[in-house]
């Protein structure tokens, strides 16, 4: 017997929500002996004659005595578009708010479980607040880590754009709140890289596409939320074109490489990002999640990503701003790490602002 437990798993409760607040209980024994088992040599037939002439009344009966007949199937809560459960209190969303810091570390203190290979958020910002490096010293690295990662052969091919004195120059700023004792959040002087569908300020929007674009004058909501606790923009992460495809093989800046196997794809359409995090280059990538563009390259290069609730992460100033499938997401190196940031960027986004936008394009 499976039980879900949504108090346990949140860790919070919304009494007025109209979600159920007992636990939903799943008897998968039941469900393995009502459903029947096909594999193998079955399975083949039972598809070649499907397929065949004969298959249109197997398929009908079939449906209708099923023992587990998917019409009859009863869903117990309305579906919804919209995040039940409520965004961090606006306090929280405020660099210069003094619980900002204190929110951040007790969730990375009271989830935080390690990362077998790379450092965490919570590792560079041990190491900053105890003065073995500096948010400085982490961006000369990761310049370094970026420089190998195009000179082996073949390349990785993570970034398409890259402003390392711009990130040097927030580093050298975030070094300077750490020495006077007053970093923005944890995130301040963590390096992150960003999906080339997303307005980041000083950077182009290609969306994977040859040639560059106009430099945007300004950022997106997630990434200014992200900026404003601190975190140092490195660059521009590589992507399948347009978002259209799962491999991350781009025919205008190269195709990612698995860092685990260069003869293996990364997945996509957030490819640069994964690889970028697998490679321990850096912690956090942000990306966009339609129809599995983090889940499919984290799965494929062994790291964490999330595509969060429709609604929870605003997708103001991206390419798909008006689309209600694809969603700001998060790639990380720990759960804990991914679980931060997408808390972090969660915003109270207009309820109805893809339908005015909707309209707007009417």
């Amino acid at each position: 017997l499976y039980t879900i437990k949504f108090e346990e798993i949140l860790g919070m409760r919304n009494t007025n929500s109209s979600v159920p607040t007992n636990s939903s209980v799943f008897d998968l024994n039941k469900l393995e002996r009502s459903v029947p088992t096909w594999n193998g040599l079955m399975l083949k037939m039972l598809t070649w004659i499907l397929d065949s002439v004969i298959g249109y009344p197997i398929h009908v009966f079939l449906a209708k005595f099923n023992l587990v007949p998917i019409e009859r199937v009863e869903i117990e809560e309305d579906p919804t578009f919209y995040p039940f459960w409520p965004a961090p209190n606006d306090s929280l969303l405020k660099a210069d708010d003094v619980h900002a810091i204190e929110w951040q570390n007790e969730f990375l203190h009271n989830n935080y479980k390690g990362s077998p290979h790379f450092r965490s958020i919570l590792d560079y910002h041990k190491k900053y607040l105890g003065k073995v490096l500096t948010p400085l010293d982490v961006v000369r690295m990761v310049e370094r880590k970026i420089a190998q990662s195009e000179e082996q052969s073949p390349p990785l091919r993570c970034f398409t754009q890259l402003n390392i004195a711009l990130a040097k120059e927030a580093a050298f700023q975030s070094t300077l709140r750490y020495e006077h004792g007053k970093p923005l959040s944890v995130l301040d002087g963590v390096p992150i890289c960003v999906k080339d569908e997303f307005d980041v300020k000083d950077f182009s929007t290609c969306h994977g596409r040859s040639g560059k674009g106009e430099v945007n004058t300004a950022d997106c909501s997630v990434v200014g939320v992200l900026r404003n606790y601190g975190a140092i923009i490195i660059g521009i992460t590589n992507m399948h074109e347009m978002g259209m495809g799962v491999t991350g093989i781009n025919p205008h800046h190269g195709a990612t490489r698995n860092p685990y196997n260069d003869k293996h794809v990364t997945g996509g359409s957030t490819s640069g990002g994964a690889t970028a995090v697998a490679a321990g280059i850096l912690p956090i990538a942000i990306g966009s999640d339609g129809g599995g563009s983090v889940r499919i390259p984290a799965a494929f290069c062994g790291v964490h990503g999330i595509k969060p609730t429709f609604g929870r992460l605003s997708p103001h100033g991206t390419g798909f701003s008006l689309s209600s499938v694809s969603v700001p997401g998060v790639i990380g190196n720990t759960a804990a790490d991914v679980a931060l940031v997408s808390c972090t960027c969660s915003q109270k986004v207009i309820r109805y602002y893809f339908l005015y936008s909707s309209l707007f394009l009417l």
